[in-house]
């Protein structure tokens, strides 16, 4: 996805709410993982992770947040753990997920040009779930 060039200025309150909602999915990805043995399908990933998707969307429902209906995050969440979690030769614990998205999100820090670009990418992402008068992003 092509980043236009333009400023944003990120709003903390839905910082936090991305974060913790790629945090839960982390938490619900290694609660409900059996096996490489098990989940060694694709249609078997793709159903574990999707299930544990939809348990996290269906927490924001209850606050009034719809990420369900955001495919373009799914399949972007998708592309990441299964290649960094369900298909990695090695599968780390779970603190090495949450530690490197927690690097993402950590706004207050000083980062390279490309994982600021993922971070205001996968937000683009997420904003899609959000009306516009709840834009996460603001131009500068």
């Amino acid at each position: 996805m092509a980043l236009p060039e333009i400023k944003y200025k990120l709003v903390s309150d839905r910082v936090n709410i991305y974060r913790d909602f790629t945090i839960n999915l982390i938490m619900y990805i290694f609660e409900y993982y059996l096996d490489k043995e098990t989940l060694k399908l694709d249609e078997d990933i793709h159903n574990h992770f999707k299930f544990c998707f939809n348990k996290v969307c269906d927490e924001y429902l209850k606050e009034g947040i719809n990420f369900k209906e955001n495919s373009e995050l799914l399949d972007y969440l998708y592309q990441y753990f299964y290649h960094q979690f369900y298909k990695s030769e090695q599968v780390e614990k779970m603190d090495y997920y949450v530690k490197w998205w927690d690097d993402v999100y950590a706004v207050d820090v000083q980062r390279n040009n490309n994982v600021l670009r993922l971070l205001v990418e996968i937000y683009l992402l997420f904003d899609k779930s959000i009306t516009s008068e709840k834009n996460i992003l603001e131009l500068v």
